[in-house]
């Protein structure tokens, strides 16, 4: 990945003016949402979502030839106009998607001249429009699946796509991947039946499995945490694991005793762990610990929920957002930045490369963090007290200009996303 002929190609198509988009004027607009996948990131500003980095399989939604882009382009439809009034963004793999007033609009993991097109088929050649969350899961080496809540069922949940683990909860693996959205369901009752998950508030997707937070019968008190694909490595969170374990339909997250973990507030689907938000704000992470990516101290991977600590008698506490990565986590506590795991590509933002078995405070160079998300590589990071000024940050890996500052130079430091046709800093 780091080898010379890597960057001098990249410089290459570079230099050739592969990746270059003209951009707009830049004016003030509060940044809502930034997503990563591997080796590229994407934001939104104003309703229009620009994206940076690799763009070999339609990463960027810009209709360009193959190559890289170090700086922020903008999504574009088929007949090249701007895709506008985008509401939040979800990335995994090489693809990603984007809400729009109820629908799903998605890009990437299919071929380099790729741009933003209507996804979320129902029978009858209807497409979803009440679409209220979103979550993309998959991996560069395997086929990406898409979830949605719509708000018109119930609140459950649809998916589509990659299903070879489950991910999708139909209680099934049946290839190919189904392209029509169908409905996430749950064991319930004696005898046992399937029926839709309804009521759910949020979802996150990771490599091959999915998790939702769903309504306790008190909204107020929070929620419950449902979790279906692979389990390999205890990730579901149901005290099971091994090579062959998956949870074909959505299953709660409970204790070794059977209790159901409330009081909730949000999930994060990381690559092969999961970690939830509670409203006490402290964070529970079950799965693969070999890398420390739970933060308890020890390589240690559980398939029931722990509380993550920042020594090892202190629980951390303080929390208002969590994000799974692929061998690491991250939060905002505070508004600074926290991680734990490991830090192969100094991607904690703390000009070092040392790993964290606890969470620790990582980033100095920004305050006030409102956002951020991470993938194996990066972390990106929106700050900024006023919405008007927010900008988006990066930091780790750039050898495909995914730090967004139009360069391939990694850095142990956040740095500016910019734009690719001027320079100015984003957004």
């Amino acid at each position: 990945m780091r080898s010379t002929w890597l960057r001098f190609f990249v410089c290459f198509l570079l230099i050739a003016g592969v990746g270059v988009q003209r951009v707009p004027s830049v004016h003030a607009a509060t940044v809502t949402d930034v997503s990563v996948g591997t080796y590229f990131g994407c934001a939104v500003t104003a309703g229009s979502v620009y994206c940076w980095g690799r763009h070999d399989k339609g990463q960027l939604g810009s209709n360009q030839a193959p190559g890289v882009s170090a700086g922020a382009v903008r999504v574009v439809l088929s007949d090249d106009t701007p895709l506008t009034g985008v509401s939040q963004l979800a990335s995994n793999g090489d693809k990603t998607c984007a809400l729009k007033s109820g629908q799903v609009w998605c890009w990437g993991g299919s071929y380099a001249f790729d741009v933003a097109q209507r996804n979320g088929s129902l029978s009858g050649g209807q497409y979803i429009s009440d679409a209220v969350s979103l979550a993309v899961g998959g991996s560069s080496n395997g086929g990406p699946h898409v979830c949605v809540i719509r708000s018109s069922q119930s609140r459950s949940i649809w998916c589509w796509g990659n299903n070879n683990s489950g991910q999708l909860g139909l209680n099934h693996t049946r290839q190919p991947a189904d392209s029509l959205a169908r409905q996430v369901l749950t064991s319930s009752g004696t005898p046992l039946s399937f029926v839709p998950l309804t009521n759910a508030q949020g979802l996150s997707a990771g490599g091959y499995h999915t998790c939702a937070t769903v309504a306790m019968a008190n909204p107020k008190l929070g929620n419950y945490v449902y979790c279906w694909g692979n389990n390999g490595y205890g990730q579901i969170g149901n005290g099971r694991s091994g090579v062959t374990e998956k949870a074909l339909t959505a299953t709660q997250l409970k204790t070794a005793a059977g209790v159901a973990i409330g009081a909730i507030s949000s999930v994060s689907a990381g690559f092969i762990h999961t970690c939830a938000l509670m409203k006490n704000t402290e964070v529970m992470c079950w799965g693969y610990g070999l890398d420390y990516q739970l933060g308890q101290g020890a390589q240690t991977s559980s398939s029931r929920a722990l509380s993550v600590k920042t020594d090892a008698s202190t629980k951390l506490t303080g929390v208002t957002a969590v994000d799974a990565g692929e061998k690491f986590t991250c939060a905002i506590k505070n508004t600074d930045i926290w991680c734990w795991g490991t830090n192969t590509y100094g991607q904690f933002g703390d000009s070092l490369y040392i790993p964290a078995q606890y969470a620790v405070r990582t980033v100095t160079t920004i305050l006030d963090v409102v956002d951020i998300d991470t993938t194996k590589y990066n972390v990106c990071a929106v700050n900024g007290t006023i919405a008007a000024s927010r900008k988006v940050y990066c930091v780790g890996d750039n050898d495909y200009g995914q730090l967004g500052d139009r360069s391939l130079i990694d850095s142990t430091v956040h740095v500016s996303v910019r734009f690719v046709g001027n320079g100015a800093t984003f957004p």
